[in-house]
């Protein structure tokens, strides 16, 4: 099973704009609009990849009550707080030669010490076990979340981190597996840019041992456990969708390693989270997956 943290949620609207321009009147060829925020993505796309699922997420304002009457299927556990839930934007001008995606992303509410307390309330109340995913910003009182994550892992929960900054300082000694890309590693870590040195010391940080995954782009992904390094290419194909690629990538990765019959070694895993991330990109909406 996955519980998913989704302490920053939020609308993600994707515009499909062809010929966008800074400074002009745009005219959308289409919208989409998902529930959001990295822990609403890795939740919807580990769904789709077979998963069992549960999610928590603080929700506030009538953006809040349609992202939670949005999301069929997944078991979502509503925290009501009092700040509206953010909307973030993604711009995709198709006819780029090599076409990215402009990105405006509105700020995660602040959780209050009440508001995490909650939050924890709704997760413990989960009934399993297997992986605990917090990805996304953070902004909640990290020595509060601190404790209350050492509470679900002693519950039998590993917790796998997708985070950055202060967050993840504070909280990558508790973690059973941290994802993070090479700028977010070497942003904790100083100095190198170099993916498995990176992933070698995440694995030990702090003296506990971990699986760890730094993703380079182009270069692809690689991971560290007892087992040794591994490292998986990039997606064979580029989509013009990256947005959620990342999250897509955390629940295939998680997915793999949770099937309770036969759980995937690393190399396996990554191969299925590489795939996820390129079925994200070849579809709009962060967290949809392109049909195999």
């Amino acid at each position: 099973m996955i519980l998913c943290l989704a302490l920053s949620p939020s609308i993600d609207i994707t515009y499909l704009v062809p010929g966008f321009s800074v400074g002009e009147v745009n005219r959308t060829e289409s919208v989409v609009r998902v529930p959001g925020g990295k822990g609403l993505n890795v939740a919807r796309a580990a769904l789709q990849l077979g998963a069992s699922v549960a999610a928590v997420a603080p929700l506030g304002g009538t953006s809040g009550e349609w992202i939670a009457s949005s999301v069929p299927g997944l078991d979502l556990r509503v925290v009501p707080v009092d700040a509206p839930t953010r909307s973030c934007h993604i711009i995709v001008d198709p006819l780029e030669s090599s076409p990215v995606s402009t990105d405006l992303y509105e700020p995660a509410a602040e959780l209050s010490s009440v508001e995490l307390a909650a939050v924890g309330a709704a997760a413990l109340a989960v009934t399993g076990d297997g992986w605990l995913a917090l990805s996304g910003s953070v902004r909640a009182p990290l020595d509060e979340l601190a404790s209350l994550l050492e509470q679900l892992r002693s519950r039998g929960w590993r917790l796998a981190l997708d985070t950055h900054g202060d967050a993840l300082a504070r909280l990558l000694p508790l973690a059973d597996l941290v994802k993070v890309n090479v700028d977010e590693a070497s942003a904790l870590l100083g100095g190198s840019t170099d993916a498995a040195a990176l992933a070698t010391t995440l694995s030990g940080f702090g003296g506990s041992r971990r699986i760890a995954v730094v993703t380079d782009g182009v270069r692809g992904a690689t991971g560290v456990s007892s087992d040794g390094s591994v490292h998986s290419s990039a997606p064979a194909r580029r989509g013009i969708h990256p947005v959620g690629s990342g999250d897509a990538f955390f629940a295939g990765l998680l997915t793999s390693l949770d099937a309770a019959a036969a759980p995937a070694t690393l190399v396996t895993a990554l191969r299925a989270a590489t795939a996820a991330a390129e079925r994200n990109a070849l579809t709009p909406g962060p967290g949809i997956l392109a049909p195999e």
